[in-house]
């Protein structure tokens, strides 16, 4: 395999029907070592609430534990939905799990999708882009210094010490998922490494990554040494045609989330913040796309998902169009099959990983 290439693997924990909880949360730590064993460089909790779409209501409880049992993996959240939580005992948690594992934790952070989980927890959604910037601002001020304070409409209190200091200097990297265009502007000025998700296909993330590199080289950072991750839908076989066998379980996993998300109902169409996300989902409407899992087709075509050949394709595609050396993959989106997924995990260490060329300059 290319060493300079890394890879890992999201940890969707979705209870999809025929699964018990425990089944979920058992599977999420054993492909978890499954990964460390194959050499994986990165594991991902993903933090979802109100919803089987995902069972892990906090990323960083889970990645605690991930990181116990393993050795060698760096863990990260993806993400954290900063405005829903007080950032500064992020920063805390954050670090002590910095200190425990020597260095490696990753954070993700972003706003979200889902508006009842700022319902329960009594947030406002249309302030979450103020409150996810200024929320990073505190968390780097205290990592940076060792201690912070606040003065806003948001967060309010004199200055504290942040302890333990960060294992990792000067911070734990931290990286966002940023698709519309005000989050990806901030992202860029501030030269946060992008999470790039799996339901948007190569000339959509370009268009977004072009945009971010403007911000980013204006603001002075180096666009070719910026971390960013691809995430991807994940699923190799060579003895079966796991496309076709993938569209059941890839139709449950995108109505679910559209369900939980509400953002496209009467209730979210007024949110502020989410015009692009809305419209979107608009023109998928009048492609015909009218119910979420009809989009299931597009997320196959997207994603690596295929014969060995056909995933070496399209994933050298995506990194060369992204130039990006990082990949991460939900396995699970394609099967409940625990043998089926550790199969597509070893056909990917084993048949497609080792031929993909990286792009030899990023842009």
């Amino acid at each position: 395999m290319n060493n300079d290439l890394q890879w890992g693997i999201f940890l969707l924990t979705t209870q999809s029907p025929g699964l018990t909880p425990e089944e979920v949360i058992r599977r999420a730590t054993d492909y978890t070592l499954y990964a460390e064993k194959l050499g994986m460089n990165s594991a991902w909790t993903l933090e979802h609430h109100f919803t089987k779409y995902g069972l892990v209501g906090s990323a960083l409880t889970q990645a605690a534990f991930l990181l116990g049992k393993t050795a060698t993996i760096n863990v990260g959240t993806a993400i954290n939905v900063i405005p829903t939580e007080h950032p500064v005992r992020l920063a805390e948690e954050v670090a002590l799990l910095d200190q425990m594992s020597g260095g490696r934790v990753m954070f993700g952070i972003g706003r979200g999708h889902f508006i009842k989980d700022y319902m329960v927890f009594g947030v406002d959604m249309s302030k979450n882009t103020e409150m996810l910037m200024e929320g990073y601002e505190l968390m780097m001020q205290a990592w940076a210094t060792g201690s912070c304070s606040a003065q806003s409409e948001y967060y309010n209190f004199p200055k504290v010490d942040v302890n333990p200091p960060t294992y990792t200097k000067p911070n734990p990297p931290v990286f966002t998922v940023a698709t519309s265009p005000e989050t990806l502007e901030w992202a860029g000025s501030k030269g946060i490494p992008l999470l790039l998700t799996a339901f948007y296909d190569d000339e959509e993330l370009l268009g977004m990554m072009q945009f971010y590199n403007e911000i980013a080289d204006a603001n002075g950072h180096d666009i070719n040494a910026i971390p960013h991750v691809l995430t991807r839908i994940g699923g190799a076989a060579t003895t079966f045609d796991i496309r076709a066998a993938s569209v059941p379980l890839l139709n449950w996993w995108m109505d679910e989330f559209t369900g939980a998300s509400s953002l496209y109902t009467t209730q979210g169409k007024n949110i502020r913040g989410y015009d692009w996300h809305r419209r979107r989902r608009e023109q998928a409407i009048m492609r015909g796309e009218k119910k979420p899992s009809a989009g299931s087709q597009k997320v196959i075509d997207i994603n690596p998902i295929g014969s060995p050949q056909e995933c070496i394709d399209k994933l050298s595609r995506s990194m060369e169009i992204l130039g990006v050396r990082h990949a991460a993959f939900g396995f699970e989106a394609v099967s409940d099959s625990v043998q089926i997924v550790k199969e597509s995990m070893d056909c990917f260490n084993e048949e497609v990983l080792p031929k993909i060329t990286l792009p030899e300059k990023v842009w």
